[in-house]
């Protein structure tokens, strides 16, 4: 399959590559422009695009799109409880990088989305991502509407050998349900970003820092509350903090966290070696409102990766690279004591939850850029994920080997169209996987949820996706029209499968 879908990508290149040879031999400036912010072979840099003094030097042309986009996904039956069977979501944004001469970029996106997530189980909070294992739960759920509004700004400069740069991101986002139980989940994410890089021979060395600010307003209310369901406080595997489960359904998830990186990169339009390295930590603390701002967890996430590659630019661009990522999510418990007037004293922690997961992958690339520019990817590596509860001891282990193959092709069909289209096949198999549950102690919906859970996180899956894109350029103006289609399947070894389907149309600037 992966060499007949190399095959099928470079005979398409060559016959668009035909075709393009009736265009005007030099490339519009609008077209050009689209190959550069459009093309994978940014793959092998996009890491370092969160220093924001790197981005100065990320393109040299500018481009500002402003999108309409309809996404629909479907799965015959959830992979994951917690994140429901699908959704359909709306999505207007504006997204731009503007050079400002030789030495100064500026960029900006700006984006606001609304929808549904359907069937949702065991999950009444926003994030859940970002918040798992230590998140409020229930066993009914259901639908929940979303809307999300993004925003984000950076600057970048240099003078002499200098590089800086800054950004903020910030997202506001809600959830809830209209009816019982009532979730409702508000969100506000603050992201602040600086970064200076040296120029070094033919290289740029950065360092950049980022600090992050995150709270979750969260609550359940019920307007029938006779026979209503308890709402759980889990905490990872199945567990759940009994004392507080029940009627406490008004939290508040304060975080905060920061990362540090550093890369090293070829300076613009050169070949070299590519690295970048990263640690971070995040706090989630769950914090009970009701209770006089109780601390019930809190969740600890650390990260650190590596990406060390080479990459060559010329006629035909090749470039490789490996990452390797670790990821640590520990949860301690508050231990509370006895109350007075409703003042809970914390008199110990234990970390109770513990989470290990590494990723490691390598990467080839070949492609060239043009009139008709085209590129195929292929990536293998292996994934392992594994989490222990220490009392009552529990364990869930997963381990996967995946490959992926990709092929893209940008072509200039005439002075006013281009048109993309990439397509990707992947494969993950696993590779070994375990549980130890204590079923004897466990009722039996908790025990329903982590075996369905668990026969996905074992499961084997294909992946097919295709993605298509056309540009109408105006004459001698510098506007053009697009319109994107992406479609994608999943198909499960369990005998599920998921679909998606997005469209967008918009406007190039």
């Amino acid at each position: 399959m992966g060499k007949n879908l190399l095959i099928t990508i470079l005979m398409i290149a060559a016959g668009l590559e035909v075709k393009a040879q009736v265009v005007d031999s030099t490339a519009t400036a609008k077209h050009m422009a689209l190959v550069e912010h459009l093309s994978l072979v940014n793959e092998a840099t996009a890491r370092m695009n969160c220093n924001p003094a790197l981005m100065e030097t990320a393109f040299a042309s500018s481009l500002t799109q402003f999108g309409i986009t309809a996404n629909w996904q479907q799965q015959s039956e959830p992979f994951i409880l917690q994140k429901g069977t699908g959704h359909f979501l709306a999505q207007v944004e504006a997204d731009s990088y503007i050079r400002l001469g030789n030495n100064t970029a500026v960029w900006g996106k700006a984006s606001y989305m609304t929808g549904k997530k359907r069937n949702i189980l065991w999950n009444s909070v926003a994030d859940y991502d970002l918040l798992q294992p230590d998140i409020l739960g229930d066993t009914v759920g259901g639908n929940t509407r979303r809307e999300r509004y993004t925003f984000e700004g950076g600057y970048s400069t240099h003078r002499g050998r200098w590089h800086m740069g800054g950004e903020m991101l910030f997202r506001a986002e809600q959830e809830y349900r209209k009816v019982d139980p009532r979730m409702r989940s508000i969100v506000s994410d603050l992201t602040l970003r600086a970064g200076a890089a040296l120029d070094i021979s033919s290289y740029m060395l950065g360092l950049s820092v980022q600090g992050n600010i995150y709270r979750q307003t969260n609550s359940v209310d019920f307007y029938k509350p006779l026979g209503s369901v308890p709402e759980y406080q889990l905490m990872g595997l199945g567990e759940v903090y009994t004392r507080f489960s029940g009627d406490v359904n008004d939290l508040i998830f304060k975080g905060k966290g920061v990362k540090l990186q550093a890369d090293l990169k070829p300076s613009r339009g050169k070949g070299g070696a590519i690295a970048s390295a990263w640690v971070a930590q995040h706090s989630y603390e769950r914090v009970a409102r009701m209770l006089n701002s109780l601390p019930l967890t809190t969740l600890y996430n650390k990260e650190a990766g590596l990406r060390l590659g080479w990459k060559h630019n010329g006629s035909m661009v090749i470039a490789a690279w490996g990452d390797l990522q670790y990821n640590r999510r520990t949860s301690d418990q508050h231990i509370a004591g006895t109350s007075s007037s409703q003042i809970y004293p914390v008199i110990a922690r234990m970390t109770m939850y513990k989470n290990k997961v590494v990723n490691a992958s390598l990467t080839a690339l070949v492609g060239r850029q043009g009139t008709t520019s085209w590129n195929v990817m292929a990536t293998g590596g292996f994934n392992s994920n594994h989490q222990s509860f220490v009392y009552p001891h529990r364990h869930m282990n997963c381990d996967n080997a995946f490959g992926k193959l990709g092929g893209q092709v940008i072509s200039q069909m005439s002075r006013k169209w281009t048109l993309t289209a990439q397509i990707d096949l992947g494969y993950y198999g696993n590779t070994g996987h375990s549980m130890v549950m204590p079923l004897a102690d466990m009722e039996q919906h908790f025990i329903d949820m982590i075996d369905h859970n668990y026969s996905y996180l074992s499961a084997c899956y294909t992946t097919a996706d295709a993605r298509f894109r056309v540009d109408y350029h105006f004459p001698n103006t510098r506007y053009s029209l697009y319109g994107e289609a992406r479609g994608d399947m999943i198909v499960c070894s369990n005998s599920e499968h998921q679909e998606s389907f997005s469209f967008t149309i918009g406007i190039n600037l």
